[in-house]
């Protein structure tokens, strides 16, 4: 994708958590958009509660050990809005 004088080479992850993480797809791994798509449908509901720490966590160590320093990084966190009481 060109923007400006900026060529952008876009790769998704996927991973979803609870107490545990799960990564489904690491940005390595990335192939094209029906792939991911296609993993993102077998994607399971995990329950007990939301760990948005420990996602915020394992997706910025993700973001620093598969893209390169100067890439144009985006997250998105969805939750089910239930807290894990020991969430930190």
């Amino acid at each position: 994708m060109q923007v400006s004088d900026w060529h952008l080479k876009t790769r998704m992850a996927l991973m979803y958590y609870s107490s545990s993480v799960h990564i489904s797809q690491h940005f390595r791994d990335w192939q094209d958009l029906d792939v991911f798509l296609s993993r993102l449908e077998d994607a399971i509901y995990i329950g007990q509660g939301t760990y948005s720490t420990y996602a915020i966590t394992n997706a910025t160590q993700l973001f620093a050990s598969e893209t390169k320093e100067q890439s144009v990084r985006v997250a998105l966190l969805m939750t089910d809005g239930v807290d894990h009481p020991r969430n930190p």
